[in-house]
């Protein structure tokens, strides 16, 4: 069974505004998918380590 948690973050008004527009464009499909897909893409640099 795979749990989640939920986490806060504080971002610069600038990034948000990039990212909203990201999820506005249909590239995402909210907020969470979004923060979920870089936070993974993060993780992946330190898999081989």
């Amino acid at each position: 069974m795979s749990y989640e948690r939920k986490v806060s973050v504080r971002i610069p008004d600038g990034m948000y505004e990039k990212m909203e527009k990201l999820v506005e464009s249909g590239e995402y499909l909210d907020m969470s998918e979004l923060v979920r897909d870089a936070v993974s893409k993060f993780m992946k640099r330190y898999e081989d380590e």
